[in-house]
């Protein structure tokens, strides 16, 4: 697997030492079509669910608790809801 770090070699000796595609693949013992690869995507890999996240037990109350905090939002600071008083309303 290619990691950030080995991506951010190949691309600092490609585009700063100014090292062909096949000198670099040979260098880190890599093929060409990953030193390749790592030149073309530069972002960090970033981690997308398949599916959204499911809450079998916490389903049945989430409209409950987004009503409390539409209704907080009117209420001074210090008197909204905190996840620790909605635990205890709704135990």
């Amino acid at each position: 697997m290619l990691t950030v770090e080995k991506k951010e070699v190949i691309r600092r000796e490609h585009f700063l030492q100014k090292k062909s595609v096949r000198r670099i693949a040979r260098e880190l013992g890599c093929s060409r079509t990953t030193v390749r690869k790592a030149l073309q995507d530069s972002d960090v890999p970033v981690y997308r669910r398949t599916a959204p996240a499911r809450y079998p037990v916490l389903q049945p109350v989430i409209p409950l608790i987004d009503n409390w905090l539409k209704e907080d939002e009117s209420q001074p600071k210090k008197q909204r809801h905190t996840a620790r008083r909605i635990w205890i309303r709704l135990t």
